[in-house]
């Protein structure tokens, strides 16, 4: 078999100095053969520790070169200026490998990046933009070029891809500001929220929201929270109203945990602004070891932004600082889909006569779980999945709505047995 393998790659080196040769009476005949593409199973190694690989064969013409022959490297100069490059097949874009650019690609990269999933294989065509990174940029670059009319992901090498790399360049950099906030202390003591809790007591979790402030559209964001595992419980995130149109996805190894934001569909993007991106929940004694480590923020065609991170979170500041919300609002559920408890969350920012109540898709009332006058501040309540007569409610879809002075609110929840 090796023997095969050794006659087809001579052949294939000696046919382009043979072609010149019958070719040397005429210029028609040079142009003609000045260049071709073959694709080839290529000998790698030497000696004994040979290995076969399936590359690309290319040759084209240049200027006189030396011998035809192999050299020490995979780009080597035959004679009759020809100039051969041996090239790693793959797709760039094509991330899972199946040889189409689609919808399972960007799934395929996302689980990679914040789900521990597989590499693609080769690497490099996880980096849809060129940029020589593998992040959100490369997931919004295939959305924009899947769904809406972006350039496509380019070979190595490429003029496209050349070309690719000047426009973004000369496209301008946007900036933003990206920062740790304490959002709220469901405690009613705030040093006592910094105290251990149980794993799953959802009631005690901290909210702290990673906010920022940014002068340009942004399709795509990535971060990296850093925290101490054995002081610390980092629940699942959850999105905020500014950030509500994006898909979410997260995961925790160790002590880090990798959020990603984007709108697979192609569709939602965050206007110029600022205010919470997502919100952080943790219970634990340390909650000074959670830091940002990482912040990545993508405009349209898939270039960052330039950030001015403040990682760290300053709990004196923010225990010190004054906790009464600027607005009424109501925070989905969590956990959501839920069984058979979930935690609901709303902000007064005075005093108010609150009402909260849910409802079954029939508008029927459930269950009244607040109805009273309370103060200012952050409200927390947990639902346990019964109406009022105390009797377990069946699986499905419901309504919750707040009611506190002119401030009204309906969100949707789902019970899943």
């Amino acid at each position: 078999m090796k023997n095969v393998r050794f006659i087809v790659v001579v052949t294939l080196l000696l046919l382009p100095a043979v072609t010149l040769v019958l070719g040397s009476g005429s210029s028609q005949a040079k142009s003609a053969s000045s260049s071709f593409q073959m694709v080839s199973e290529v000998v790698c190694g030497t000696g004994g520790g040979a290995q076969s690989s399936s590359f690309t064969l290319k040759a084209s013409a240049g200027g006189q070169g030396s011998p035809v022959g192999p050299q020490s490297s995979e780009n080597y100069s035959g004679g009759g200026g020809w100039v051969y490059t041996t090239e790693e097949e793959g797709t760039r874009g094509d991330v899972n490998g199946d040889g189409i650019i689609n919808i399972g690609d960007v799934v395929y990269l996302v689980t990679y990046l914040y789900k521990a999933g597989s590499a693609p294989d080769p690497l490099w065509t996880g980096d849809a933009n060129s940029d020589g990174i593998i992040n959100v940029g490369d997931v919004v670059y295939l959305i924009s070029y899947l769904y809406r009319g972006g350039p496509p992901p380019c070979s190595p090498g490429g003029g496209r891809e050349i070309l690719a790399l000047v426009s973004r360049l000369n496209s301008g950099t946007g900036h933003a500001q990206v920062s740790l906030e304490l959002e709220s202390d469901p405690a009613e003591d705030n040093s006592s929220a910094f105290a251990k809790t149980a794993p799953g007591d959802f009631d005690d979790a901290v909210e702290i929201s990673v906010s920022a402030k940014f002068d340009r559209i942004v399709a795509g964001v990535e971060l990296e929270i850093e925290f101490d595992p054995n002081q610390v419980t980092i629940l699942d995130p959850v999105l905020s109203p500014l950030t509500n149109g994006l898909q979410l996805f997260a995961g925790v190894k160790g002590g880090t945990q990798k959020i990603g934001m984007v709108d697979l569909s192609g569709k939602n993007f965050l206007a110029p602004g600022e205010g919470a991106l997502v919100t952080l929940r943790a219970q634990g004694s340390d909650l000074g070891s959670i830091k940002i480590t990482k912040a990545t923020l993508v405009d349209l065609d898939a270039k960052p932004l330039a950030i001015d991170l403040s990682g760290e979170l300053n709990l004196e500041a923010a225990k010190d600082s004054d906790s009464r919300p600027q607005r009424f609002s109501l925070s989905q559920n969590y956990p959501n889909p839920f069984n058979p408890r979930t935690s609901i969350r709303y902000a007064l920012p005075q005093d108010a006569h609150v009402r909260l109540t849910i409802y079954n898709v029939l508008g029927q009332k459930v269950a009244t779980l607040v109805d009273e006058h309370q103060s200012a501040g952050y409200q927390v309540i947990c639902w346990d999945g019964k109406d009022a007569k105390r009797d377990e409610v069946s699986s499905g879809v419901y309504f919750y709505r707040l009611e506190a002075g002119k401030f009204s609110e309906v969100k949707k929840m789902m019970l899943v047995k």
